[in-house]
């Protein structure tokens, strides 16, 4: 063996490494879903979803794993970019098992996989609480 080939440096990393899953992940789900709202109220409500780590001191009590937090905000460019936290989403890296917590009543849901993901977020996004706050606020940009 030569000098030159034993100070060749070995890769020991895989092929594939940077190739992605094609599975969706909980903020895209999220930001999708805020596209649709902006869409359907011509922009008078927009959603927005801010992603962030876990601070090390949330007011809720979170599973071992839980390092990421994405807020989905309601934004209402007509009232200074007014701002209402409607859903926060606490995940591990992997994206599930998350926390979901419905912030106007708290309610704080446990969910284990994408299909249950969906679910619960489609049953926040359509109850008469969300839609009752989004009512609101259009009712506050056209008086």
């Amino acid at each position: 063996m030569s000098e030159s080939q034993s100070q060749t440096s070995h890769d020991l990393w895989p092929v594939d490494l940077v190739t992605v899953d094609t599975a969706i992940t909980p903020v895209t789900i999220l930001r999708e879903q805020a596209a649709l709202l902006t869409q359907k109220t011509k922009g008078l409500v927009e959603g927005k979803v801010v992603a962030m780590p876990v601070a090390e001191l949330e007011d809720i009590a979170l599973p071992t794993g839980c390092e990421f937090k994405s807020r989905f905000l309601l934004r209402v460019p007509a009232l200074d970019n007014y701002r209402y936290v409607l859903l926060e989403i606490f995940y591990p890296i992997e994206g599930y098992p998350m926390i979901m917590v419905f912030t106007p009543t708290r309610q704080q849901v446990n969910i284990g996989s994408q299909q249950e993901f969906y679910q619960q977020l489609g049953y926040f996004l359509s109850c008469d609480k969300t839609i009752g706050i989004i009512r609101a606020l259009i009712a506050q940009v056209k008086s």
